[in-house]
């Protein structure tokens, strides 16, 4: 039987697909990652990347991926580094392993600003528990974030106020001396 029989019907409520025997039951019950999404995604690759992927490569992967314990966060995470990476109109299995997603600066920054962003509000969120609460290293750090922000944002408002107080007396200077080179 092929995948493609096993995949018509395939989601993991019903039958598991005929070639997981009794020795990858165990693997197969442990994971959410399903054949059905694997298979789909290998397909994309076709237009992605030019990369032909046949059936039985994606059952090999599949099973190897149960095998290794993966979970369909897992698969997905190496499968945008797989759409990501530079590939020779070929894709091995140790691809699947060794890919890892790179980012380019704009999805860096982002991803940088994400994180902080994170820790500020999860600082403000513990600044505003019960002063008898303990914190740990991390809450304690996340803390001092939110109040480097706060310090920053008061820093940056100053600033702010100073150039446009600068940029007033400039102006008023430029037009005085405007005007007394008028008469």
């Amino acid at each position: 039987m092929s995948i493609n029989q096993d995949l018509k019907s395939y989601t993991k409520d019903e039958p598991k697909p005929k070639f997981i025997n009794s020795a990858l039951e165990s693997y197969y019950e442990q994971t959410d990652l399903t054949l059905r999404w694997v298979y789909d995604c290998c397909l994309t690759l076709k237009p992605l990347k030019g990369i032909d992927v046949n059936e039985q490569q994606i059952q090999f992967w599949f099973i190897e991926f149960i095998k290794m314990g993966w979970k369909k966060k897992d698969f997905d995470k190496q499968f945008a580094a797989i759409k990501r990476a530079v590939l020779y109109n070929r894709i091995d299995f140790e691809n699947w392993l060794t890919t890892e997603i790179i980012y380019n600066q704009i999805d860096l920054g982002v991803r940088v600003k994400e994180i902080i962003e994170n820790k500020i509000m999860r600082g403000k969120l513990l600044k505003d528990k019960t002063p008898e609460c303990s914190f740990t290293d991390e809450e304690k750090q996340n803390i001092s974030l939110y109040e480097a922000g706060l310090i920053k944002q008061r820093y940056e408002r100053e600033q702010l106020e100073a150039n446009e107080d600068w940029i007033r007396q400039e102006r008023l200077r430029l037009k005085k001396e405007l005007i007394f080179k008028g008469k």
